[in-house]
């Protein structure tokens, strides 16, 4: 069983990625993208992918 503290670590680690900036604009070119915004976009990229084609993923404990 995973423990209450274990799971609010990684969400600190999520939310440390809103302050690494990344090279790519965003809005236009007004604002440097940060890593939370492009990893949310990666999951969500993914994860559409997998449920359009039928895919199997495995969501188990890495």
């Amino acid at each position: 069983m995973i423990e209450i503290e274990t799971v609010c670590d990684y969400l600190r680690e999520l939310d440390a990625l809103k302050l690494v900036n990344r090279r790519s604009y965003v809005g236009g070119g007004v604002r440097l993208e940060n890593s939370a915004e492009h990893s949310w976009h990666l999951a969500m990229a993914c994860w559409s992918i997998a449920r359009s084609f039928d895919i199997k993923v495995d969501e188990g404990n890495y």
